[in-house]
């Protein structure tokens, strides 16, 4: 019913070591990580300029806001 890849007798498999006891070991190697790197500084340096744009945006339309405000007309019978 099972494939020839599947084991049916994993009970054996399993006193041996597992599944790779019977392949040779391999060395793999670790990839090496740069030590100076600069990627990660000039994505921080980039979200903060961003933020600081964004703020300054903010700030100064906020305060063109407060500028153009018109004051509330006059209604006769309203008293000042």
């Amino acid at each position: 019913f099972l494939p020839s890849f599947i084991p049916t007798n994993l009970h054996k498999h399993q006193k041996h070591g597992g599944y790779n006891a019977h392949m040779p070991p391999t060395d793999t190697p670790t990839p090496k990580t740069p030590q100076n790197s600069t990627g990660p500084t000039v994505g921080i340096i980039i979200i903060v300029v961003v933020l600081l744009v964004g703020a300054v945006y903010f700030l100064f339309n906020q305060i063109q806001n407060k500028r153009n405000v018109t004051p509330p007309s006059y209604i006769p019978g309203d008293q000042a």
